[in-house]
Parts: C-alpha cells; sequence; structure tokens
C-alpha cells in the first residue's frame, strides 16, 4: 500500500492540531495570530510513518465558521478523514458542517475521534458514542443501503474511538487503524496536475507552491504552467521535508518554481505540464441538504480542490444543474465540489450542497439520459455504465463522429474506446483511426447520403469535374474531418484541390475537352471568348465554362481572368521567353511583352498582370523586373 493523505475535521477548538501533534510531534498552527488565539486559521501540515512503513500525511484544516472554505480546500483527494468531535461538547454546528463536505467529496473513509476523553467520565463518553451514532443514523445523506456515502466504503456507523492527547488513550489503536487504510489509486498516466493550497518564500530558494498531486508524475527540472498560462520551471522537489527527485500522484510535494514570485501564484491556482483550456460553464450532477437550495436557479459559492469561485446554477433536469462561473476554470469529468450558500443554516452551516463536474458545456440542450450515463460511469467506474456512455454519445449527441481529440478535450477519456475488442466484445461495428471515429452505420448513412448527393450534382452539373468539398460539407451537414474520415475509408472517393471525385467517373466529355484544348493551343495568346467557344462547339456558355474550370483545375489551362483562358503549355513557353529576354534586358516594358507575345495591348496587358500576379515579374512603374526567386528555366520548348 502507498503513503496515506488524512485529514481533520470537526468544530473549531475540538482538538484537531493536538490529535495531530500527539500522533507526529508535529505543531501545525504556526501562525503567530494562531499561536495568540488558541485556533486554526490556516491549513497546517504534518506527517509520520506508520508501523508498516508507510507515511501518513495530515492535513490539519480549521473548524471556525469563518475558515469554512480552509477546510473544503483542504479536504480534496485525502484518503481518509479524521472528524473530531469533543467528549465535553459532543457535536456542535461546524462538525455537521464538515461532516457534509465529507460527505459531498466521497472520502473513501472516516474515523470519528472522540477527543479530549481525560476531561469526563466513561458514562458521559458512552452517552456521545449513541449520540454520534443517532446523528448518523439521522443524518439526510444516510441511504437504504446503509451508508451516509452513497456509493461509497464508508460505513454507516464509523469506527468510533476515544482519545486523550494528555493520556495517550486511543493514540495506539488509532494508528493501527490508519495503517489498515488503503491509499486511493491514483492515475499517474494520466497528465500531470495539481492545485496549490499553499504558497511560501523559503531565503536562498524563492517560491515554493505546494498540493497534492492528483494525476501524473512531476520530476525535478520539469517545466510546468501556472493557470495553463505562464510558464516556469521545477527547480527541486520536497516531500515531508526530504529532497526527491520525482513524485506521483497522491503525493503531497512542495515544488521550488524558477522566476516567480509569490505574487503570481495563489491558493487554488492550477500546475500543469501543458497549456489548458480554462471553461466557465459546466454541466454537473448536484444534490443538496438544504431546502431553500433546491430551487438550484440561483448564486452560490463553488469550492472545487483549493479553487474558489462564484457559480449560479440552472436546472437542466433531475439531480442535474448547469454551472456558469464567474471566473473560468479547468476542470475534468469526476472532480467533486462543494456549494456553500451565503447565508448560514441552523442545522448545517453554510454547507447546502455539493457533487461532481461532468464535462464543460457542449450541448445548448443537455440530454438528460446522456447526463445519466456520464453521471454512472463516473462514479462506479464500471465497464457497462462506461461502454453504455460512449456509445449513447456516439448513436443520439454526435452520429456524424468525432476527432479524437475533441473527445478527449470533452471526456478525458482512456485509449481502450479506440481499441476494436471493446466494440466487437459488445456486437458494436465501429469505424476508427488515430485522429477520428464513428459507429459504422453512421458512417454507412452518411456515406451514402454523400453519394447521392453527389450523383444529383454531376447530373445538373455534367460538365464539371468535382463538386467543392466545402458545398459538400454544408450540404451534408458534416465536419470537414467527418469527410475526410468517410473518403479516406471509401473506395468511390477522393479529393484533390479542394474539389470531391468519383474514382471511377470521367471527369468531363473527353471530346469537348481536347477540342477546347485545340482551340486554346491554336490561338495562343488572342484566346476566344467563352461566348465564342460555345458557338463553336454548339454548347452552352455554363456547359462551356464548366468544362473550362474542370481544364483549370487540372491545370491543363490557365485562368488569366474572367473570359481569358490560354493553353499551359503556350504559358509555359511564354514565362520561358520572358525570362530569356530579362537576361539580355535588366527592365521590360509593355513594348517588349508586346513582341513576346505577337498581341495586341488588350491581350499583352492581362497576361503582364497575370505574370505580376504569380510573382514571375515585379512590377516597377511602367516596367517589370524579374522575380529572381522564381523557378530558374530548365528547358527551351516553344510550341
Amino acid at each position: 500500500m502507498g503513503p496515506l493523505l488524512v485529514g481533520t475535521a470537526g468544530h473549531v477548538d475540538h482538538g484537531k492540531s493536538s490529535l495531530v501533534e500527539c500522533l507526529t510531534g508535529i505543531d501545525t498552527d504556526k501562525l503567530p495570530e494562531e499561536k495568540k488565539r488558541g485556533i486554526s486559521i490556516e491549513l497546517g501540515f504534518a506527517h509520520m510513518k506508520l508501523p508498516s512503513g508507510r507515511t501518513c500525511a495530515f492535513i490539519d484544516v480549521p473548524g471556525h465558521e469563518k475558515f469554512i472554505k480552509t477546510m473544503v480546500a483542504g479536504s480534496h483527494s485525502l484518503d481518509a478523514a479524521l472528524l473530531v468531535i469533543s467528549s465535553v461538547e459532543g457535536i456542535r454546528l461546524q462538525t455537521r458542517e464538515h461532516l457534509q463536505v465529507l460527505s459531498y467529496l466521497r472520502i473513501p473513509q472516516l474515523i470519528v475521534v472522540l477527543s479530549k476523553c481525560d476531561l469526563v467520565s466513561s458514562d458521559l463518553i458512552e452517552q456521545r458514542k449513541k449520540e454520534i451514532t443517532s446523528a448518523f443514523i439521522c443524518h439526510p445523506e444516510a441511504t437504504a443501503e446503509g451508508s451516509i456515502f452513497p456509493n461509497s466504503n464508508i460505513l454507516l456507523l464509523p469506527c468510533i474511538i476515544p482519545f486523550s492527547s494528555k493520556t495517550l488513550l486511543g493514540k495506539e489503536r488509532l494508528i493501527q487503524k490508519l495503517d489498515s487504510i488503503e491509499s486511493h489509486i491514483l492515475n499517474q498516466n494520466a497528465p500531470f496536475r495539481l492545485y496549490v493550497d499553499r504558497i511560501f518564500t523559503l531565503k536562498g530558494f524563492g517560491t515554493v507552491a505546494a498540493g497534492t498531486i492528483l494525476e501524473g508524475i512531476i520530476q525535478e527540472g520539469d517545466c510546468v504552467f501556472i493557470q495553463g498560462r505562464r510558464k516556469c520551471r521545477v527547480r527541486k522537489l520536497h516531500s515531508h521535508g526530504n529532497e526527491i527527485q520525482k513524485a506521483k500522484a497522491g503525493q503531497r510535494v512542495a515544488l521550488n518554481l524558477s522566476n516567480v514570485s509569490c505574487l503570481d501564484i495563489l491558493r487554488g491556482y492550477l500546475l500543469t505540464k501543458s497549456e489548458e483550456s480554462f471553461c466557465d460553464e459546466y454541466d454537473v450532477a448536484v444534490e443538496f441538504c438544504r431546502n431553500d437550495a433546491k430551487g438550484m436557479s440561483q448564486s452560490f459559492q463553488l469550492h472545487v480542490h483549493s479553487s474558489r469561485t462564484i457559480a449560479k446554477t440552472t436546472h437542466i433536469g433531475s439531480g442535474y444543474a448547469r454551472i456558469k462561473l464567474t471566473e473560468p476554470l479547468y476542470l475534468k469529468p469526476g472532480d467533486r465540489f462543494v456549494l456553500r450558500s451565503f447565508k448560514v443554516d441552523e442545522n448545517y452551516g453554510s454547507v447546502c450542497g455539493g457533487g461532481i463536474i461532468l464535462h464543460y458545456s457542449f450541448l445548448r440542450r443537455p440530454h438528460p439520459e446522456f447526463l445519466l450515463l456520464h453521471d454512472q460511469y463516473l462514479v462506479n467506474k464500471n465497464e457497462k455504465n462506461y461502454y453504455e456512455f460512449l456509445y449513447y454519445y456516439l448513436d443520439k449527441i454526435n452520429p456524424m463522429g468525432v476527432p479524437v481529440l475533441e473527445f478527449n478535450k470533452m471526456f478525458h477519456i482512456d485509449k481502450v474506446c479506440r481499441s476494436k475488442p471493446f466494440w466487437k466484445e459488445r456486437g458494436i461495428d465501429i469505424f476508427f483511426s488515430d485522429t477520428y471515429f464513428i459507429l459504422k452505420k453512421h458512417f454507412e448513412i452518411l456515406r451514402g447520403n454523400i453519394i447521392l448527393n453527389l450523383k444529383d450534382y454531376f447530373r445538373n452539373n455534367p460538365f464539371k469535374e468535382g463538386a467543392f468539398v466545402y458545398e459538400v460539407v454544408k450540404k451534408n451537414k458534416i465536419s470537414k474531418e467527418c469527410l475526410d474520415f468517410i473518403v479516406d475509408n471509401s473506395v468511390e472517393f477522393q479529393i484533390k484541390d479542394d474539389l470531391l471525385y468519383f474514382k471511377n467517373k470521367e471527369s468531363t466529355p473527353m471530346e469537348q475537352c481536347e477540342k477546347i484544348e485545340d482551340i486554346l493551343r491554336e490561338a495562343r495568346f488572342t484566346p476566344p471568348t467563352i461566348k465564342e467557344i460555345s458557338m463553336i462547339l454548339n454548347l452552352t456558355e455554363k456547359e462551356t465554362l464548366d468544362i473550362l474550370n474542370g481544364l483549370v483545375h487540372s491545370h491543363k489551362i490557365k485562368r488569366i481572368k474572367y473570359d481569358f483562358y490560354i493553353h499551359a503549355d503556350i504559358f509555359k513557353a511564354l514565362e520561358e521567353k520572358i525570362k530569356l529576354r530579362f537576361k539580355e534586358l535588366a527592365q521590360l516594358d509593355m513594348s517588349d511583352f508586346k513582341q513576346l507575345t505577337g498581341a495586341s495591348r488588350k491581350f499583352t496587358i492581362p497576361l503582364v498582370e497575370y505574370c505580376d500576379q504569380i510573382m514571375l515579374t515585379l512590377r516597377r512603374g511602367d516596367k517589370r523586373i524579374l522575380n529572381h526567386k522564381s523557378t530558374q528555366i530548365t528547358s527551351l520548348t516553344i510550341p
């Protein structure tokens, strides 16, 4: 079993800090004001070695209602929580409030520590145990399955350990209980993510940011981004006072950052190894403990990890809401949050609800069934929910398929969904590549629609070689990525020069194409107009224009301007003659170009302007010079 992260919870002055100091020998109240007032104000940190050799880190949180936000910041990512209740005072307001926080964050293990037992009689200790048992049974989060924490392994009646920091009553039993708790299984292969909960400066080192690694690995010398934007380097790493080279998910770690001051980084800031896009709107599963909060369409204080902002919730389904944040955050599916009201309730303080992040709000109108499936997958983490959630998205929400990068951005899904056995075992055919995937049944529907639309297009435009890609995308209401994927996985199509073709379709009637090529080749630099070509071939002007455009796309002719086309071979010869003339003269005027073309100004001027356009020549007043970056002559074949 790996290192353990444990947090304290409970009413102010019930003995949380004394408990941690008794276990570890470390006084977590460091601030002068904490010493003066005798209460915790900021998060405190301590650690110890358990009998098995494991490291157990403690986060000691304030109990006073004014510092509940600090308590929430320290309660994320815990393996277990010690709910400290004074045997003198019993359950108080912050006891219930902290219990709500722990329940909404789904802390896996809970141990109730009945403190200050040296100050009361054994009869009162037994009475307090009964009160605690009764409070848990009546807890609004209690379920028929017997847990106040649905979908977790916290029992309805958690372990209650009488304790005294003076007489050391219960110390050994508590340590043994902690040593039996299993650590979180966190994803070390995911991208590194850490939310800062402590910032300080060390003389000779500079700024240090500390927190619990949620995912991934960090090493000395790595570069990290603060809030997804500012880049800095990790000079050194420390964990529990020891310098280390590498830290992984689940560890408490302090990062000495280069070129960063304490003013550049605040509690709640995110550290990652890559730039990330922050979002201000998320779809969430949410539950409330107070009736006055269940209307949903109102504002709350939202706490997630060590961040805090204002969120306005809007009801989008039974148990689901869309939250609009005043400050964008980078949150992933499965992140848990707590909602606090701006007013204090006499039973549960300011805490009024909590839930789980599903995804950023990419749908205008959410699908209730999809929200439920995604919620079940994130909570249960079983294969059946995973498959149902993915299939629903590809079948109902995005039948045209989805780019892999976009899908990962929305749901942070692992690669198993892109393995053939994953889908084949469930009898589902899916097409996918490294960049895109789509259900086969929708692939065939979209492919069939494109075939029908393309046939209809060529029926109405028989002389066009292909359909413009942007028109096909617009007509079929699909993305360019989707069209590319369909073309790459079909035998019927090909894309060239932004045109979509049928592979087995003759581009245009060959006889008319060859006749137009002959006409333009013979005309050289004085070609006929579209109307004149139409009369020669007995075609409509539209049919002639379609053929001319097809020949342009196949690079057989050049379009100099509207109603002015010349054969590509003729223009190539002119290009070579121009380059040869520039070997004799540094500049050419219009009369020089007229000598080269043998045509009037009516035809020569557009040709010279086209040479400027393709950067063969550069204009200097009424003369031209050669652009020496243009391709050099390789042959001299003048038809």
